[in-house]
């Protein structure tokens, strides 16, 4: 289920995605915008702080 709110989230234009589920457009903006974020930097952060290795690719 998860997944598929992530989906609707990137593929939505926010206005709709806040008259669907009933958020304010400005909710739906910031849910839009984290959706649409590379969490690449932050994942390899969390991962060195708590000493795991990382994967090289």
């Amino acid at each position: 289920m998860r997944d598929g709110r992530k989906g609707c989230r990137t593929d939505l234009p926010a206005a709709i995605l806040a008259d669907l589920l009933g958020l304010h457009v400005n909710t739906a903006v910031r849910w839009v915008t984290y959706a649409r974020r590379d969490w690449t930097d932050y994942l390899a952060a969390r991962a060195a702080e708590h000493g795991k290795p990382q994967r090289d690719e």
